[in-house]
This record gives C-alpha cells, structure tokens and sequence, in this order.
C-alpha cells in the first residue's frame, strides 16, 4: 500500500497569461510611479549608482546560488558514507526528536526562499520604477523589460496554479455499478469523519494507494490485489489510506512537489533555475533526511487506525495479502510468461489472464512466500515496516481470517477485471501495430536471424538477443543463454549475463545470484546501484542474516567507489587532466569501424582522449557529433551500439579498461578537441 501525495498541476497557458499580465501591471504601475514623482533625475551618478545596484544584486543572487550549489554537492560527494549511514539510523531510531528537527530546518528554508522572492520582487520593483527616469534615454525600454521579467519570475515563483479539483481518472468506477466497494470506503471515511467527496478507479496493479485534492479523495485500487480481498479486508484497507489523509498531507511534501514541478514549466523556467537553484537543493537534501526519519512511525500510526477500527484479525489478514502481492512483484520476470502483443489485434483479455498466472503463482508459492515472511528483516531503507513486526503490534498470530469473499463482492471484482481488460485493450488500439512491432515483431525476428546465422555468440551480439529474449518472455531461454556467454565468451563480455542471471536466481530465491551480481558490479561500475540494491533486497526477504552483513560492509566500498570514481568516469569538463589515448590490440581501428557501421552517415566525428581521474584510475572517453538531421530516434540507436560495443570489448591481459561515451553538444566546451590525435573519425 502506497501513500501519494498529490502533485502540483503545472502552469499552462491561461496561468503564464495571467502572471504576464499582474507582473506587466505591477511593473507599469511602479514605472507610471517613478515618473509622476520625479519626472527625470538629473542626477546621472545617483540614477547610475541606484540602477548598477539593483541590476547587481539578482546577479549576486544568482552568482552566490551557482557557488553555494557547487560547494554543496562538492561536500555530498567527499562524505564518509559509511558514517552517514549510522548517522541517519540514529536519528530513525529518534524518529520523533528528529522529525521536529528537519521540520524546523525546513520551515527555515521555506521562510528564507519566501524572502529572498520578496527582495527580488522589490528589486524588480526599482528597476521598474527608475527605467523612465534615465538622463540617458535610451535605457528605459531595457531596464523596464528586465524589470518585468524578474517580476514575472518571481510571481510564477510564489503563486501556484488555482486546482480545479479532482478529474475523474482513467479507470473510475461508480457507485452506482459497484456499491459494496464505495460502501466499504464510505464506512472508513466515516470512521475518520473525512467530508471529502470519494472516487475509486481500479488499474491493472498490485498496489492500492490514496491521492487528495482540493475538493476530492481518489483511491487508485490495483485489480490484482483488490480482487483477492474479502469485505472486512477492503474496509481494513480503506481505513489504512484514509489514516494517511486524516493526518493531513505534508505541507513540506506539498512544497517539495511544488518545487520539482509546477513552477519550472514556463518560458522563464531558466531563471528561476538560476535564482532559486540553491534553496531548492538544500530544501531537498533536508526533505529526503525528514522523509527518511518519519515514514515508519506514520506507517505505524496508519496501521494503528486500521486496526482499532477493523480488528486485528482483519488487519492482519490484509497485510499478509499484501505481502504476497509483494512476493508476486518480486517474482515477475523471472519465469516464462505469454507475450501480449503476439497476435494480429490486441489482446481482449490481459486483466484477466494476469489474474489467472497470479492465481497459479500464488498457489505454488505460498509454503515459501509464508517461510520468507516468519524470516524477513527489516531494510534501512524501507518506508514500510515489515509485515510481521507489523502484525505483532495488534496482538494476534500472522494469519489469514478464512473468510471468504461474498458472491455480490466477487462480482464486483470480476467487473472490475473485465473493465480493466477493456481499458487496455482500448489503450492498445490506436498505435497497436508501433508497439506490437517494438514488443514482439522485431524482438522475435532478432532472435529467429540469430539462429538462422547457427547462433553464433559475440561479445557485442549477444546482449540484443537477451533483451529480444526477454521481450517476448522466453526467460528460460535467457538463462541458457547467458549460462553460454559466461562460460564462452572473454569475463569483460560476459559482464552483463552474470548481472542477468544473478538477478534471475535472486528473484527465484537462488542464492547463487549473490556471487554473479558481485562478480558483475565488482568490474562494472555500471552495474553497482542496481546490483547492491537486488542483493541487499533478496538478503531482507530471505532473512540472510549473514549475507547481509558481508553486503553492508561491503555496499559501503561499493558506493565509495561508485560515488568517487563513477562521477568523474561519467562526466567530461573543462578542466579535467586530458592527453592522447592509445588502445592496445589495435583497438582504435576496431573502434573507428564499428563508429562507421553503426552510424549509417549520420556521425559527422567521433574523438577519442584519455581522462586520468587518479594515479590509477583513467577512462577512455569517446565522444559522437551527430549530423544535425539525425532523428532523435536514430541517434538514441547509434549511441546504444557504440555503447554496448564499448561496454563488452576486452583486451588480451587487460580485464578492466574503462570507456565512457558521450554526445558532442553535451561536451563541446571540454577541451578534448585540442587534444592531440582526439580526432578518430571523420565523415567523408
């Protein structure tokens, strides 16, 4: 079960409008006011003086941002992480001290933000009102036009765009066609006396979570979870989203949406960038520290409600059904499945078959699913309690309550599932053939050309074959296959099937893919994130107790490295420690020719510089300039085979070359074209 908060609309045309015109009015009136006052001032050193400071101080504003923001993340990135870590488990442990604490901080940021817009507005304000009394009288236009685009800048920065309510989502249900639902929800908003108006839809999810807006609560009910609930467990589950809105969403969560969202979409986006960068970054470091140290205890509080309300009994029995629809998520991708998209016209009936391979895995699993949950560990960074420390706080045996789902209620999931069908066949239907041809056709004809070709296995050609695998949901097949390329290809090409397959046995609760996702991320920085996070997961579902702790210590190097190394390997700038670059083994001309074959005439040039990160850290950076006509599509899918072939060349002796590629216009001002011999390719 997820808590959503709700998002800021972002600004559309009739919001910009409006803030043009009150910051066009502002500023004209504050303009009319200077002119009617003084008329001009004769003064030339005083007007100069009073204009060079007003002019100076938005770019002081923006000059101290772009230090204090380059300083800030300098400082992120040299801190010892293995501290932090014990640092933020500390404050967890003291959730309710060091809630109070990050609030402060963050009302403080508020404040100062608030602030800092006003003495901008006040700024503008001046320009505004000193444009027309120039001695010059050239200048006025200028400083009025500057004026009024700061003024609009911070208007857009502190006013939102009005709600117009909640719109009804894509999946809504009413209650008219399913009334023993809204009754259960109509019961637990009751229970907490919400008097906002209730809208449920239901999506094709294993998830349930609540969203507010200014006139409405919406529950989004995933079908697959929903469908396996009786009547006390569906009112025990209204009860725990409804807690979430009786405690009132976060004002701190409404600003920090706020802030990545509503007021960047305009055409003056750039300067409240500029302005406001600083804040905005220190406002949400402290939001993920305050939402770190609060949302277990508010889990805790929500789970509390449930159970006074519903019973133990009940509540318990909703959280074991939602642990295994956890379980079924962990799951998905790791066995065989049917491809949807593998006849002519869209399949009619993905809900329900979705439903039924649930049904099966459910059914197989369970004995397991019910040893893991006796085991499990709680992460360091869950935002949920784990099930069964959960059920221990209402006093009852982790069990299901055995009751079974009334036939009126069933029929109304069944209707659910059935509407659901029909909403994804209907979203299928207009680009059905587009997105049959990306998710069955092409992948299915790769892999019929790989066997028509005797399945011949390259470091470079066997990836895409995994990926066309994968696509069409033959995952035994990708376990052979990747089984083949460790064992036959050189250890650099085979880097990606060790991460593959150990993500498979893991999700198959195979311990064996602890050591493959070590051995890929180990040589591979590519794979560190995404590698310690599926082993530290597995290790808290299992209740490896001494897995886990050989992973904490050794994320902790892991993410040092990935962190002080990985940065800079992914990164070209002026400044860094550039020289000509010599690949072993003839490797730049096998790099010129793939550059050439991938690129079909659409590469004007390609260099290749040497960045020394430390005494023995280097990368080899590779930068493509596309042509100016090259879709972006066709850019995306040269870049891709560049990469994969950078990503799983080897050479003979050498286990650990490091390559990093990058696009001519995200580099251009590095330097790397002064380089001698950078130059490797250039079109004819």
């Amino acid at each position: 079960m997820k808590n959503e908060q709700n998002a800021p609309k972002m600004r559309g045309a009739k919001s910009d409008m409006i803030a043009v015109i009150v910051s066009a009015a502002v500023s004209a009136a504050f303009m009319i006011a200077g002119v009617l006052i003084f008329k001009k001032i004769e003064n030339s050193a005083l007007y100069n003086t009073a204009v060079l400071c007003l002019i100076l101080f938005p770019v002081a504003v923006a000059l101290t941002g772009l230090i204090g923001k380059k300083r800030f993340e300098k400082k992120i990135k040299t801190v010892d992480i293995k501290a932090t870590q014990e640092k933020m488990l500390e404050r967890r442990e003291e959730a309710g001290k060091y809630k109070l604490y990050y609030e402060k901080k963050l009302s403080l940021v508020i404040a100062l933000t608030y602030a800092l817009a006003v003495l901008l507005l006040l700024d503008a304000a001046g320009l505004a009102f000193f444009s027309y009394l120039s001695p010059y009288g050239a200048v006025g236009l200028p400083l009025f036009g500057l004026a009024l685009f700061i003024m609009l800048n911070v208007f857009c920065r502190l006013f939102t765009p009005a709600s117009d309510g909640a719109a009804q989502p894509r999946g809504s249900i009413s209650e008219k066609d399913y009334p023993l639902i809204y009754s259960a929800a109509k019961k637990a908003a009751e229970a907490f006396g919400i008097e906002y108006g209730i809208i449920l839809a239901v999506y094709p999810d294993l998830n349930i979570s609540v969203s507010l807006s200014k006139d409405a609560v919406t529950v989004y009910l995933g079908v697959y979870l929903l469908r396996k609930l009786n009547e006390n467990e569906l009112y025990a589950v209204f009860l725990h989203e409804f807690s979430h809105i009786k405690n009132g969403i976060n004002r701190y969560e409404k600003y920090y949406g706020y802030i990545n969202g509503a007021h960047r979409n305009h055409f003056g986006s750039w300067l409240n960038g500029l302005l406001f960068n600083y804040p905005d970054l220190v406002y949400c470091f402290n939001r993920e520290m305050y939402f770190y140290v609060r949302t277990l205890s508010e889990e805790e509080s929500a789970d509390a409600d449930m159970c006074k309300y519903a019973g133990a009994e009940a509540s318990a029995s909703l959280l074991i059904k939602c642990y295994r629809a956890e379980r079924i998520e962990w799951e998905d991708g790791s066995y065989d499945f049917m491809n949807m998209f593998s006849g002519e016209t869209p399949e009619e009936h993905t809900a329900t078959l979705c439903s039924e391979e649930y049904d099966r895995r459910e059914a197989e699993m369970l004995p397991v699913w019910d040893e893991w949950m006796k085991r499990e560990i709680q992460s360091r960074s869950s935002t949920h309690p784990i099930t069964r420390i959960r059920i221990s706080n209402f006093g009852v045996e982790p069990k299901t309550d055995g009751k079974d789902i009334s036939e009126e209620l069933r029929a109304e999931y069944e209707k659910a599932v059935k509407l659901v069908d029909g909403l994804n066949s209907d979203a299928l239907k207009e680009n059905y053939e587009e997105i049959r041809k990306a998710c069955y056709t092409e992948p299915l004809e790769k892999v019929e050309q790989w066997k028509r070709d005797g399945e011949i296995l390259t470091p470079d050609g066997y990836r895409p074959v995994v990926e066309a695998l994968i696509s069409l949901g033959r995952i035994n097949d990708v376990e052979k296959l990747c089984e083949r390329a460790i064992k036959d290809l050189p250890d650099t090409a085979a880097l990606y099937a060790y991460f593959t397959l150990g993500s498979l046995l893991l999700k198959r609760y195979d311990d064996r893919g602890i050591e493959y996702l070590y051995h890929a991320l180990e040589n591979n920085n590519n794979y560190i994130e995404d590698g310690l996070d599926m082993i530290g997961h597995y290790c808290c579902i299992t209740g490896n107790r001494e897995e886990l702790d050989k992973y904490r210590e050794k994320a902790v190097e892991y993410m040092t490295k990935d962190r002080d190394e990985s940065s800079e390997i992914g990164s070209l700038k002026r400044g860094d420690r550039l020289s000509k670059e010599t690949l072993p083994d003839g490797g730049q001309q096998e790099l010129v020719k793939v550059i050439k074959e991938a690129s079909d005439g659409k590469i004007e040039a390609a260099y290749l510089v040497r960045k020394t990160i430390t005494d023995k850290v280097f990368s080899s950076a590779v930068v493509l300039r596309f042509t100016p006509d090259c879709p972006d599509e066709e850019r995306r899918e040269i870049y891709n085979k560049v990469f994969l072939y950078l990503d799983t060349v080897s050479y003979e002796g050498i286990d650990d070359w490091q390559f990093s590629l990058f696009e001519y216009e995200s580099v251009k001002g590095a330097g790397f074209e002064s380089v001698e011999g950078s130059l490797i390719y250039k079109k004819e």
